[in-house]
């Protein structure tokens, strides 16, 4: 590399303070799962088309389980 300093940073808990966020994605559904469950998502983010510093963010996830039979969620999220 042709940096002199090595630079990192973290955005845990623990860590030194950074304008940089953890994000959280809440499902409208909760999901009784067990070991073994899968769930399917897919995630699409990009920028806004308004300000290219915004996020739009889609999720969807797909869960199937013989008691509850499928459950589909979808949210759009918008980061500003």
């Amino acid at each position: 590399s042709k940096c002199h300093t090595r630079v990192m940073f973290g955005t845990a808990p623990w860590n030194e303070y950074t304008h940089w966020k953890q994000t959280v994605f809440y499902l409208d559904e909760s999901l009784m799962v067990s070991k073994g469950t899968q769930i399917r998502g897919h995630i699409k983010v990009q920028h806004n088309e308004k300000n290219p510093r915004d996020l739009d963010i889609d999720l969807k996830s797909t869960y199937k389980s013989n008691k509850t039979g499928t459950i589909t969620q979808s949210r759009k999220y918008l980061m500003r």
